[in-house]
């Protein structure tokens, strides 16, 4: 929402306007997307079932997994480089910038608050949130969210932080769903303590974005198929019978342990279930086209394993997807939280570096265990690895004791080989 400025009658006014419609088309598409993710969305199934023959919905769950096969940036820990700083990040850090990325993914939009304990940084996901914007600017200008009574909208309560500008000293308050004031003071920060990320870059003038819409819908069309195969599967078993031939208004009584009595010239059969066949095919072509869609693979039980080079392969789209999210979104985000988070430790009387940088890892392919002999023996016949650094790799929780206990054992029980035939280090060492 655009506001003229940000003086308190100003925000207020605006605030309770967004209020009187905050269960709006995005806010429950958001809340939507994320009951898919969680596989708790029967309330959106159950209505298309509404007559007919009573089942609970099937409610399969394939977005938390293609959400999490497609964010694979923080899957494996970065590397911040910049002391001082990484001196106060929570030790959950990774886990909560994992979270962030998925929920980016899934719902276009996520904000991240920062906040101080007095030992450490604390973050915080906000899913739902409402930015307000100063006429002529993109950046947000100020954002408050609901914090407790979600589900319930008559007593909801809400957090509210704008930025200082040069009319305007920034502000925190808390408030109810009239507008009721419950808290409010200065915002000491001077910027909003929070930082806004975006799945894609911004193409037109439109804040929200889609995120894994398809995904979603796809999940739905998948969920209301499972449930007619299984009313379709019941119906087969137990049969909708028909008899003709009868003229006669009394109702036929048939059961497991009733002798059907049917007058002469009537005949009695029942009608034929849906082809399942027809509807697994169907199913199975939406999750694949979705998957595709999203650079990814979808495998079915009775597949094949693919070697690590294949897997490779078929998931590059995938891995260059992920590099450009690096330097699209997450490259990005990572400067902007250290600039809030630097801020914040500055009201606390701690000054860091401004130098700050993120070292990405690469993901590594999975490979089968004869991939992995051959690659070690390689490095090894070239002097690219040594036994030690192969050991080191295959248990990172050896101490240096049980390293050279188990590097002599090597040098001892090693037979000689041709110097173009290096022994495989896995065999020696009964891998």
């Amino acid at each position: 929402m655009i506001i003229p400025n940000l003086a308190h009658d100003t925000v207020m006014r605006s605030v309770k306007k967004v209020i009187g419609h905050t269960d709006d088309k995005v806010t429950k598409r958001r809340m939507k997307m994320i009951d898919y993710y969680e596989g708790e969305y029967d309330e959106y199934i159950t209505p298309y079932f509404e007559g007919g023959v009573k089942l609970p919905p099937t409610l399969p769950n394939f977005t938390h997994r293609m959400v999490s096969a497609r964010s694979l940036v923080y899957k494996d820990r970065p590397v911040r480089l910049n002391e001082r700083y990484t001196e106060y990040l929570p030790q959950d850090i990774d886990s909560k910038m994992r979270q962030m990325e998925k929920m980016t993914f899934l719902t276009g939009n996520m904000c991240m608050s920062s906040m101080f304990d007095g030992e450490k940084l604390q973050y915080d996901i906000i899913p739902y949130f409402f930015p307000l914007f100063l006429e002529g600017s993109t950046e947000e200008a100020a954002v408050f969210y609901p914090i407790a009574n979600m589900n319930d909208r008559t007593k909801r309560m809400y957090e509210f932080w704008s930025r200082t500008t040069e009319d305007h000293i920034g502000m925190h308050m808390k408030f109810d769903e009239k507008g009721k004031i419950h808290f409010h003071e200065d915002n000491v920060f001077d910027i909003l303590p929070f930082t806004f990320s975006k799945r894609n870059q911004e193409l037109v003038d439109e804040y929200w974005q889609a995120g894994a819409l398809d995904i979603v819908s796809a999940q739905e069309h998948v969920a209301i198929l499972y449930t007619e195969a299984m009313i379709a599967a019941r119906i087969d078993a137990l049969g909708i019978k028909y008899v003709t031939g009868v003229m006669q208004d009394t109702p036929i009584r048939a059961g497991v342990e009733e002798i059907i009595m049917l007058p002469d010239g009537a005949t009695m059969n029942k009608l034929p279930a849906g082809d399942l066949n027809k509807i697994v095919e169907l199913i199975k072509f939406i999750i694949q086209d979705t998957a595709s869609n999203n650079h990814l693979v979808a495998r079915w039980a009775d597949t094949q394993a693919n070697s690590g080079v294949q897997v490779k392969l078929e998931n590059l789209e995938n891995y260059e997807a992920r590099a450009a999210s690096v330097e699209d979104t997450w490259r990005p985000f990572e400067h902007n939280r250290f600039k809030v988070d630097q801020a914040i430790l500055a009201a606390n009387n701690i000054n860091v570096d401004v130098d700050y940088h993120v070292d990405f890892t690469e993901p590594e392919t999975v490979h089968d265990p004869k991939e992995q002999r051959d690659q070690y023996d390689w490095e090894l016949a070239n002097g690219l690895t040594t036994k030690r650094r192969i050991l080191e790799e295959l248990n990172p929780d050896l101490d240096e004791e049980s390293i050279q206990e188990l590097l002599g054992e090597i040098q001892e029980e090693a037979p000689a080989v041709e110097p173009t035939q290096p022994q495989s280090i896995l065999d020696i060492i009964g891998g």
